[in-house]
């Protein structure tokens, strides 16, 4: 559905492009959350793609990707940060950053470790590994073999 609130009309009969933002927007966070509750892969490439598709066509395409992280960061505070949440949250991350950096029009832009705009994203990013491989099983067996370790 597309809301009439968003619609304008422009001299040429094209729409503008926040139409196609806020749509866009809206299907990436709706892909996103469907993977993190299905637990399928191809719901966070297909959110990746719709990232991509964003970033392209809008300007305002940090928006959705600081609400998936801010979403993220929620999850890890609460303690619900699952392997499903990381591995969504990497695979769109992952998809969604690297295709723009291709596109001769945008490219260095879109690189996360040169502008300020994508650092809370790849913060989020690396805070989610930390946290999901902090608090499995296989750091608790290099913990307890640690503490085994005498100096």
């Amino acid at each position: 559905a597309v809301i009439p609130g968003f619609m304008k009309i422009s001299t040429a009969g094209r729409i503008g492009e926040e139409v196609g933002g806020i749509f866009l927007l809206s299907l990436t966070i709706c892909l996103f959350v469907r993977a993190v509750e299905r637990q399928e892969k191809r719901w966070a490439i297909l959110a990746g793609l719709s990232q991509f598709l964003l970033t392209v066509t809008w300007s305002g395409y940090l928006f959705c990707q600081y609400a998936i992280s801010a979403y993220v960061l929620l999850m890890i505070q609460l303690r619900r940060c699952d392997r499903a949440t990381v591995f969504s949250f990497a695979i769109y991350y992952a998809i969604g950053t690297f295709l723009p950096s291709q596109v001769p029009a945008f490219g260095p832009h879109h690189i996360p470790f040169m502008y300020l705009d994508h650092l809370p994203v790849l913060q989020a990013f690396l805070q989610s590994f930390i946290y999901y491989f902090g608090n499995t099983s296989d750091s608790a067996f290099f913990t307890s073999r640690a503490s085994q370790l005498t100096i």
